[in-house]
Parts: structure tokens; sequence; C-alpha cells
């Protein structure tokens, strides 16, 4: 059963495979500047809302039955390198005003069979908004 997806990259839990994100974590912020003014306080103005950010973590494993756990780590990575512009969706909702980019990641890889081939690694994943103009 397909639960949701990062443009190609689909969160899944079946019988056969499970990959699935945990411990999403959506931020956001106000954007404020502090006006200095001489002999008093500051004065805070509002200029706009910040970029939200949305932050995850995945396992990716053969043990769960994703067939390449490298090639799945390349497509995020891609995603990464060359500034894709990605949806979120997770269930029937779209996360986000519009979409996301994938500004970092970091890769813990746990196992690896007799080859040297990975297979079984966390990803912790960070997106940052990317507005609709």
């Amino acid at each position: 059963m397909e639960i949701g997806s990062l443009n190609d990259v689909v969160f899944t839990v079946s019988d056969e495979e499970i990959k699935t994100i945990r411990d999403a974590q959506w931020s956001g912020k106000g954007g404020w500047q502090q006006h200095k003014r001489h002999m008093k306080m500051p004065l805070p103005e509002f200029v706009g809302p910040e970029l939200d950010t949305f932050k995850f973590n995945i396992r990716i494993s053969a043990y769960l039955g994703v067939r390449s756990v490298m090639d799945e780590i390349a497509t995020l990575l891609t995603y990464e390198r060359e500034g894709t512009i990605l949806l979120l969706t997770l269930g029937e909702k779209k996360y986000g005003r519009y979409r996301w980019t994938l500004t970092s990641h970091t890769i813990k890889m746990n196992y690896f069979d007799k080859e040297g081939n990975l297979t079984d690694a966390d990803l912790s994943i960070t997106l940052t908004e990317y507005p609709s103009k």
C-alpha cells in the first residue's frame, strides 16, 4: 500500500516492502527585523514569513524488501545535487504551501553484505520550502 511519496521515491507498507518516514518535523517561523533607535528599545518589524523546513528519517533496507538500497539513496542525492523541486505527499495530503527542495542529508550506513553492497541505511533528510512565486 502506497502511503505517500517524494516525487519518485514512494513510501510503502506491504507484505513485500516497508519504506516509510518517521520522526517527521515540520517547522517555520516569522521573519522579523529589529530597527535600532537612538536611546530607545529596538522596534521589531514583521517583514514576512521565513521558508518552512520539513525534516524526517527513513530506513532503506534490503531486509525490509527494498531491492536496491543504493539506487534509492542515489535518487534522493540526485534531487539534492540537481536542485529538483519536489512534491511531498503523505496519505491524501500534500504538505507545504507549494513544493520543497532537498537541502541536506545524512546517511548512516548500517549493514553491508559479503560483497560490500550496502543493505541497510538510515537517512536523515531536510527539505526546505520552495515557494510559488
